[in-house]
């Protein structure tokens, strides 16, 4: 039994609160209401005798809260509890009751009641309805927090695997004497630049992640992607590294890889630090072959005209040289 009053700075004083009171004793009433209004004034009661009432009364409006004798003429609280919990209300339920067992006033707490009042003690039902208030309050503020978490999190994994672009969530394990182990990061040699790559946790992974790798699932990516990396890189891999045993927010680099069977790739591998953990990174990897190419393509072309260029240059000094000996 609730016997605190309100907690600091929180009442429903002041609100428009709707209370359903099931009594069957007009006497009764008269004091609970009384009771209430006293402290409460602009809170409304309604009163009904019976199962009838009681019914009609939930079907034209839910109230705010319920109060019931906990036994009336072929009729119990109890009951009422049970009909408001078949129809899916979700309402602060306090039972009035003469001198009962303790051990019956429990086990209807375990059934739903939020809380009761002895009719010897009626001057503490204002405080039970607003702490039985403030109660729901709470649970329903606490559960709407965690459906929006739920949803928020299914939001996330709906855009991540729709992205359309390589998304990876990883986290790196930062070992806490990672200076003292690989002291010399910046002249690190390949070998052991593949073996820092072994405190990166691959955690979720959409399929352009794994399709862009050959990857079948997220297993197979962690056990493979030291491997991906191949010795020409070793200074992006190094940058790379450096930034996240430094902690860097973001960063990126451009590197030739390959895939689960060997085949070479162009990548652009881009870090975005978490806000919320740290050492977590959601990792996009962008597929730039066919730009590396086309640049490639393109510088070869370059060359072979500024050699053409260069020969034809040399054409032209000559034929002036000739000429200039004729004339």
């Amino acid at each position: 039994m609730s016997t605190t009053p309100y907690p600091a700075g929180v009442t429903f004083a002041e609100q428009s609160i709707s209370i359903l009171l099931l009594e069957d004793y007009q006497l009764d009433a008269d004091l609970m209401c009384h009771e209430i209004h006293s402290e409460f004034p602009s809170w409304s009661v309604r009163h009904v005798k019976d199962r009838a009432g009681f019914i009609q009364a939930l079907a034209e409006r839910a109230p705010d809260v319920i109060i019931a004798d906990y036994a009336l003429p072929m009729f119990t609280g109890l009951e009422a509890l049970q009909l408001v919990q078949q129809q899916g209300l979700e309402i602060p339920f306090i039972l009035v009751t003469g001198q009962l067992p303790e051990e019956t006033l429990l086990n209807s707490i375990k059934h739903g009641v939020d809380d009761y009042v002895v009719k010897s003690s009626l001057m503490r039902l204002g405080v039970a309805v607003n702490n039985a208030l403030i109660k729901r309050h709470g649970l329903n503020t606490s559960r709407n927090l965690k459906l929006n978490l739920v949803e928020t999190e299914n939001r996330f994994t709906h855009i991540f695997h729709h992205a359309g672009v390589p998304l990876c969530e990883v986290t790196f394990r930062k070992p806490d004497d990672i200076q003292e182990r690989y002291p010399r990061l910046r002249k690190m040699p390949f070998d052991t630049l593949k073996e820092l790559w072994s405190f990166i946790d691959f955690e979720l992974c959409n399929e352009s992640f794994l399709a862009l790798f050959g990857a079948l699932d997220v297993q197979e990516l962690q056990a493979h992607w030291p491997t991906f990396f191949i010795q020409e890189e070793t200074t992006a891999m190094r940058h790379m590294l450096t930034a996240l045993v430094n902690d860097h927010r973001q960063f990126q680099e451009k590197l030739e890889m390959r895939d689960l069977e060997g085949a070479r790739l162009f990548a652009q591998i881009r870090f975005t630090a978490s806000a919320e953990k740290p050492g977590h990174y959601i990792m996009n990897v962008t597929d730039i072959t066919d730009v590396k190419r086309s640049e490639q393509r393109l510088n070869k072309v370059l060359a072979q005209m500024e050699n053409i260029i260069r020969e034809r240059t040399q054409d032209l000094t000559k034929a002036n040289q000739v000429m200039r000996q004729q004339a």
